[in-house]
C-alpha cells in the first residue's frame, strides 16, 4: 500500500465518523471519482460532480453509474 493511499484512508476515517452508513455523500469537484469510489464501497450513497465533462466521463466511468457535470454555483439539490 503507497504512503499516498494510508495518508488518504486516514482522513476518510475522521470524515466517516461524522456520517452513518447509508447516508448520502456530495463529492463537489470529485476529479476523476478517486473518493467516491472508495465511499460507494463502503456503502454510501455518494453523489459525485465536475465541472470538467472530462473528469465527469472518467468518474462516471470509473463508478459505473453517471456522475454530474456542473459547477458550485449550479448546484440546486433539493435534498
Amino acid at each position: 500500500m503507497s504512503l499516498q493511499m494510508v495518508a488518504r484512508s486516514d482522513l476518510y476515517q475522521k470524515f466517516l465518523k461524522h456520517v452513518t452508513i447509508g447516508e448520502r455523500i456530495l463529492d463537489a469537484g470529485c476529479g476523476v471519482g478517486r473518493d467516491s469510489r472508495f465511499f460507494l464501497r463502503k456503502g454510501y450513497d455518494t453523489v459525485a460532480f465536475d465541472g470538467s465533462l472530462e473528469m465527469e466521463k472518467l468518474t462516471s466511468s470509473l463508478l459505473g453509474k453517471n456522475a454530474l457535470n456542473m459547477l458550485f454555483q449550479d448546484i440546486h439539490f433539493s435534498n
